[in-house]
């Protein structure tokens, strides 16, 4: 996805600039908008793949400067909304790098949400004078911070949960209602998306892109870490993609 996405970003960032080399027309456009999008960002085996969602609806505000009807510069805000996912780990299952002891059972209840600022430069290249279509295509960076929570809610005997269920099981003698600190983490990735944008009339616009950032980095230790287990408990995130379609 993401080399793909990369091609097509350069190739019509390129295409514009050339365009705008060859016709030398320089005219500044303001413009706001909005998108509504959604993030799908896995995560590493054993590393929050079994405590948070994958999918997250989110937002966008942006506004730009069009240098011309090629190329422009962009900046706006994303965030998603915070979700939540319970889940019922077993004796030997790995919740964020640690693995759950014999004899138990644990019960998460876990939190995520991923926002920031982000600065694109826009390309874009006329496809079609007919029906006003553009291909575009943006190369640009993202402050990205991701919050992450899992409370341990309830310890259960594994024995008991795997002869009578998890309906009417009987706690543990084990620590429950555990909160681990947040992991939490800010960086600044590489983000490049490609797409279309259609005029409805002078002003007001159309566009769906897709958008890809680099969201491996922001790998997140717990904070803070317990002495000498830093490099046990963590969180990591897989680059993400965010389908979007917006108005400006």
């Amino acid at each position: 996805m993401n080399k793909k996405l990369a091609l097509l970003a350069t190739s019509v960032v390129m295409l514009a600039a050339s365009a705008v080399t060859a016709e030398n027309q320089w005219g500044f456009t303001p413009y706001v908008g909005a998108d509504a999008q959604w993030r799908h960002m896995n995560f590493n085996g054993g590393l929050g793949d079994n405590l948070f969602k994958h999918d997250y609806p989110q937002g966008n505000v942006f506004a730009g400067i069009k240098l011309n009807d090629y190329i422009g510069v962009e900046v706006g805000y994303e965030s998603t909304v915070r979700k939540t996912r319970t889940t019922f780990l077993n004796a030997g299952e790995i919740p964020a790098g640690a693995v759950i002891p014999a004899g138990y059972s644990f019960q998460y209840t876990s939190t995520a949400q991923v926002k920031g600022p982000h600065a694109n430069l826009i390309g874009s290249f006329p496809i079609s004078e007919e029906y006003r279509l553009k291909m575009i295509g943006l190369v640009g960076v993202a402050q990205l911070k991701v919050n992450l929570v899992s409370n341990m809610i309830h310890a259960y005997d594994s024995q008991i949960v795997n002869n009578i269920g998890t309906n009417e099981i009987p706690v543990a003698s084990f620590p429950t209602s555990s909160t681990m600190p947040v992991f939490a983490k800010r960086k600044s990735l590489l983000r490049l998306g490609g797409g279309l944008e259609h005029m409805f009339c002078e002003n007001w616009g159309v566009r769906a892109t897709v958008i890809w950032e680099n969201t491996t980095k922001l790998t997140a230790f717990r904070n803070p870490p317990p002495p000498g287990l830093q490099t046990l408990r963590k969180v990591k995130e897989n680059n993400s993609v965010a389908y979007r379609l917006g108005v400006f």
